[in-house]
């Protein structure tokens, strides 16, 4: 049970840091026209002012409620792992 489970998170987490980078790198660099960052909280800040920009723009790409929420992503999947590390303890 808990291999599945810590397997089910591995899977998720990939999935989450395939489309995070792809959006990062594919939609918004570009659109701010600046060269890619690699710590996260510069990541996070060029993502902040690329909301506001599609803000202004009136914009709604489908993918911009994903942006907005990553922080709470990143906890929820860090709470997953942390749950299913415990039940790999009491197995």
């Amino acid at each position: 049970m808990a291999e599945m489970a810590f397997f089910i998170m591995f899977v998720a987490v990939v999935i989450y840091i395939v489309v995070g980078n792809y959006l990062y790198f594919a939609k918004v660099c570009p659109a701010l026209d600046e060269p890619p960052k690699l710590l996260p909280w510069s990541q996070w800040s060029d993502v902040e002012r690329y909301l506001a920009l599609i803000d202004e723009r009136r914009e709604r790409p489908w993918f911009a409620s994903i942006l907005r929420n990553t922080l709470a992503i990143s906890i929820i999947y860090l709470i997953g792992f942390t749950i299913t590390i415990v039940l790999i303890f009491l197995d």
